[in-house]
């Protein structure tokens, strides 16, 4: 089994260990390394960021490890039938990585990555050189690889990848679909993560008012949610700019006061039977079963019909990503509009999925007629579910009348029974009816302003304010940073290559002089010891050393 050491070796310089008995391409590879750590003449390695080129940026962006990236890779967790989580291996070699420099919480983090973007390399005195390369080298994959997430996928797929990501950075796992609940992720302490990737001019975080209603009264009793604005310029591979993050709690304590600030406050507004009396009005316990069933739980229920019809998860997956069920029209019948869990899917719409489904060796041509069949079919269950509930409920919705958002508000307040703020979440407008809530950017700032007299806890523990950090990504803010670690890095194992060097010198001259030299041979012998031993030294020092958070 190839060591960490290893696999990062030849994934850095595509040389196996294999290729290193062959004595040229150790010398190549050790006189090139040299020569960049002497250069600072006509190659000035701390050039100036303007004076970068495309071709320089992608030329030193190599010189990074690489993990790569796809969808699929980053979500890749199965459950083994004993109950064992396993973790692709792109996601653990990611999380490998990011073990380093994970902190216990998502500020000291996302402030520890700053810190290092501002060129700070803060050791203690005893840290081995061994965990200064580890160090540098996991802070350096975790900006190449955010930046590729960032600036290489289309708006949903790096959505998802982005939530796997982050995931996978906190320690924690990415939630499945299908699990009734709005949040996206946990981190390594269990907590609950709704994660929103926008661009600062377009944010909106939004969701289920249902689903987030049942995650503060049935499930967690929080939600903690995560706001990431990009703020970028450029297009394509060549964006640059920052990722703000802002963070805050919705729970029992809060949630109408926030909310009624926002467009979407019509959703609290309260029944008058359950004002007059919360008991015998409870609206919610007495009518039908929900007629409009909430898109989320539609689409868990179409992706659910799905993965039973098919035993391959990673292609089950892909289908539902690329099928984007309750967001996309384009799979749609267009007359009269859609609606997902009601409307019919056009076979002619999806076909195209199926052939790339096909052109990437997924599935053989003979299977698309099949798979094709199983989503409309699967769509038709949904809608024939969603009609079955309607008449009698929007008969009786029909007959309710509400109170004013501010007496809604005002009465939901001044509960003291946390059980009755459970009962009065779910006889709000937006629950009977399975409506959405909608907050702006300038409600996300604001967000402290609206929960001033409710705070609760709004800020979860280790900030003061709803920002928490900035974070500089590009291509070019990547290697500026790459730039810097080069001394400290090179500065750990020149003493390696600077043996090698002898070990080749003595060699050369051994062989020249027809092997009678022994004086040449004792000092390849040496000096081969010599680098057999710093080695070892810094491989076992591989697990030792401070964290710098």
């Amino acid at each position: 089994m190839k060591s960490e050491f290893d696999e990062l070796f030849e994934s850095h310089y595509g040389l196996s260990q294999e290729d290193l008995l062959n004595l040229d391409s150790l010398c190549n590879l050790i006189e090139k390394q040299i020569k960049f750590v002497k250069s600072g003449d006509e190659e000035d390695i701390l050039q100036e960021a303007e004076d970068y080129s495309k071709t320089q940026l992608s030329s030193l962006m190599s010189e990074i490890p690489d993990i790569p990236i796809s969808e699929i890779g980053f979500g890749d967790v199965t459950t083994t039938d004993s109950g064992y989580t396993v973790s692709g291996p792109q996601r653990s070699a990611l999380k490998r990585w990011t073990d380093t420099l994970r902190g216990n919480t998502l500020p000291k983090t996302l402030r520890s990555l700053s810190e290092f973007y501002e060129g700070g390399f803060k050791f203690q005195a005893n840290a081995s050189a061994n965990w200064k390369i580890r160090t540098i080298l996991s802070y350096l994959i975790f900006y190449k690889t955010l930046t590729r997430i960032i600036t290489g996928f289309n708006a949903a797929s790096a959505g998802f990848t982005f939530e796997a990501f982050l995931a996978t950075a906190m320690g924690g796992t990415q939630i499945p679909t299908g699990n009734k609940t709005i949040a996206d992720l946990t981190d390594g302490a269990g907590t609950h993560i709704s994660l929103k990737l926008y661009a600062e001019a377009s944010v909106k975080v939004d969701g289920s008012w249902t689903d987030l209603v049942n995650d503060l009264t049935d499930g967690p009793g929080y939600m903690h949610y995560v706001v990431v604005m990009k703020n970028l310029q450029g297009s394509g591979l060549d964006q640059e700019g920052s990722l703000n993050w802002y963070r805050f709690n919705f729970n029992l304590s809060n949630v109408m006061s926030i909310l009624s600030n926002t467009k979407s406050a019509s959703i609290l507004q309260l029944p008058l039977s359950f004002i007059n009396d919360p008991n015998e009005g409870d609206v919610n316990l007495m009518l039908p079963k929900q007629a409009d069933v909430s898109i989320e739980e539609l689409e868990n229920m179409f992706g659910g019909i799905v993965s039973d019809n098919i035993e391959r998860p990673e292609l089950v997956k892909r289908l539902l990503d690329t099928l984007d069920w309750a967001k996309s029209r384009a799979i749609y019948y267009s007359k009269g509009g859609y609606t997902p869990g009601r409307s019919e899917i056009n076979p002619k719409k999806i076909r195209p999925i199926f052939d790339v489904l096909v052109q990437d060796g997924l599935i053989e041509a003979s299977d698309a007629q099949t798979l094709e069949t199983i989503v409309v079919n699967a769509n038709l269950e949904v809608m024939e579910y969603s009609r079955s509930l309607s008449l009698r409920r929007s008969q009786e919705m029909a007959q309710l009348e509400f109170a004013s958002l501010e007496d809604s508000v005002e009465f939901y307040n001044e509960l003291k029974d946390p059980e009755v703020k459970k009962r009065a979440l779910k006889n709000t407008r937006g629950y009977l009816y399975t409506d959405q809530f909608h907050m702006s950017r300038t409600n996300v700032y604001n967000v402290a302003t609206y929960a001033s007299e409710n705070l609760g806890d709004l800020l979860p523990e280790g900030q003061s304010d709803v920002f928490l950090q900035e974070i500089k990504i590009g291509n070019r803010q990547t290697v500026e940073m790459l730039q810097r670690a080069k001394e400290e890095i090179n500065g750990s194992i020149f003493e390696i290559i600077s043996s090698v060097k002898v070990l080749k010198t003595s060699l050369d001259q051994y062989f020249a002089g027809g092997l009678s030299d022994d004086k040449k041979a004792q000092t390849a012998i040496d000096t081969s010891q010599e680098i057999e031993g710093k080695t070892k030294e810094i491989r076992a020092d591989t697990d030792k050393g401070p964290t710098q958070i």
